[in-house]
């Protein structure tokens, strides 16, 4: 499957490395343009050692940025820690279109806050509930 990642920073990374493990091609990269005085992107720097296109524009609704993205012919958009604003339009060209990809997301694997307030017997297990609504009311799993 050709994946593009569209992120930013060590959450990026990790999301990178996790699909070239698991044996896709990532046909590409998209982060928010450098700012001067910043520390390089962690998934700027791994794209480019692993010779991984990357695509740095200021606005993801930009014709270039639209341009760029259609021309990778990806299968799947995977969006890990984005700050800039995509359109519908840019989630819409991969062939599958994008999903969002970030930790927060799932509530067991949201890091160390989820814990605070919590014993450290109760912080070891594990937060993971669904919640499903009927009929106006809330049943948990």
């Amino acid at each position: 499957m050709r994946i593009v990642i569209v992120g930013q920073q060590a959450f990026g990374k990790a999301v990178l490395e996790a699909f070239i493990t698991r044996g896709d091609q990532v046909a590409g990269v998209f982060a928010p343009p450098e700012r001067p005085g910043a520390r390089p992107d962690p998934l700027v720097a791994a794209a480019s050692e692993r010779g991984v296109m990357v695509h740095r524009h200021a606005r993801y609704s930009s014709d270039e940025a639209k341009q760029a993205l259609a021309e990778l012919n990806a299968d799947l958009g995977v969006m890990a820690y984005v700050t800039l604003f995509a359109p519908p339009e840019f989630c819409a060209i991969p062939k599958h279109g994008m999903i969002q990809f970030h930790p927060s997301l799932f509530r067991c694997i949201a890091g160390p806050r989820r814990s605070h307030g919590r014993s450290s017997a109760a912080a070891a297990k594990p937060a993971c509930r669904s919640s499903v609504r009927r009929r106006g009311s809330t049943r948990v799993r």
